[in-house]
């Protein structure tokens, strides 16, 4: 049933991605994106796909230190973006600073579930592999969901 979903997910991002394309002559009409903002979208864009393209793959047993590792190297491209996040957030007015500092905390607090998950595989079995795979699976797209609404409610404050 997992994959089920996992391919109706990929085949829906398929369908979206290129439903989004236009005709060259249309192109010219629209005023491109500040490049910034291009920027942020393909990020999560590429995000987005990597999420699918794994829980595609659904490690198996035998793959674990793949996935663990796999999955170690996300969480740390992740912790060094929400450090970058923080230190924008320091240029914000006081108000939206407090607001995106707690906001943060609970991004971090994600983050540390998420972790915590991913340890868990150092010790599971055959047996509880796909539980250990799909908790942190569902930890880190809470992780996820938490930073992407943050990291835009901070473009939204500091450059509107």
């Amino acid at each position: 049933m997992r994959r089920v979903s996992s391919v109706i997910a990929v085949i829906s991002l398929t369908a979206f991605v290129s439903s989004c394309g236009t005709e060259k002559n249309e192109r010219a009409e629209v005023e491109p994106a500040p490049s910034g903002v291009t920027d942020e979208k393909l990020d999560v864009a590429i995000a987005a796909t990597q999420v699918a393209t794994h829980a595609i793959e659904g490690y198996a047993f035998e793959q674990r230190e793949k996935f663990k590792s796999d999955r170690k190297a996300e969480l740390l491209a992740m912790q060094a973006e929400l450090d970058r996040l923080s230190v924008k957030a320091e240029s914000a007015s006081d108000a939206a600073k407090a607001d995106l500092t707690s906001k943060l905390d609970a991004v971090r607090a994600k983050w540390a579930e998420a972790k915590r998950r991913l340890d868990q595989a150092e010790s599971a079995t055959e047996s509880d592999w796909e539980e250990v795979q799909g908790g942190f699976d569902k930890s880190y797209g809470e992780f996820r969901a938490a930073f992407d609404e943050v990291r835009q409610l901070l473009s939204d404050k500091i450059e509107p």
